[in-house]
């Protein structure tokens, strides 16, 4: 848990009303996954605006609102910034004690063979003696967890989540691919690499 107004350090904002330093318990930037005492971040994104989705949120236990746009009539903290998803990158690495801090990250980019070379990356480290974690196309794993991958690149809320378990497990060396969109979008916003790697920029990129 954590309070408001530490979070609020790491984030440029552009406004403000009726601010308290409550007690944030996570945060969400998906209404459906909103608890009693979350910070609720609203996204802009390509298909739908999480704006519309604020009073939902609230339903479910919001205290607090990042927002692009200042709602009238909600009596809530709210909090608002140029970029949203760029605040949700640097909320979550604040909410969960910047993690990265703390493993040496690497970082695959690339048009083609980001998942090749995170995996011959990450078999170098584990043959070396390393304890490491690996994030990208095919799978999020580290310690005895793994799962199958949606993005590429997770969401910034959900990559500091499994960095912060990764330090939990004393993970040393962590790779990661990062996606052009993940780059446009935020996602890495506020990790701390250690290692950058741009392999080759494709057509599609150029």
């Amino acid at each position: 848990m954590k309070k408001l107004y530490t979070l609020l350090k790491d984030i440029d904002t552009i406004g403000t009303s009726h601010l308290k330093d409550v007690d944030i318990k996570g945060i969400a930037y998906h209404s459906g996954k909103v608890k009693e005492g979350y910070l609720f971040v609203a996204i802009k994104g390509y298909k739908t605006d999480g704006h519309k989705y604020i009073a939902e949120a609230i339903k479910k236990g919001a205290v607090a609102l990042v927002v692009e746009e200042m709602q009238p009539d909600i009596k809530l903290p709210q909090i608002c910034v140029k970029n949203s998803r760029k605040a949700l990158a640097l909320l979550s690495d604040a909410f969960y004690n910047h993690p990265t801090k703390d493993i040496r990250v690497i970082g695959i980019t690339a048009t083609n063979g980001k998942t090749s070379s995170s995996f011959m990356t990450n078999t170098i480290l584990e043959k070396a003696g390393f304890k490491t974690g690996i994030i990208g196309t095919i799978m999020t794993k580290f310690g005895n967890y793994i799962e199958p991958s949606i993005l590429t690149t997770p969401e910034s809320l959900d990559l500091q989540n499994y960095f912060y378990q990764m330090r939990r497990q004393k993970i040393s060396h962590a790779v990661m691919e990062v996606s052009s969109s993940a780059l446009e979008l935020h996602r890495v916003t506020g990790v701390d690499f250690d290692i950058v790697t741009l392999n080759n920029i494709g057509r599609e990129h150029i």
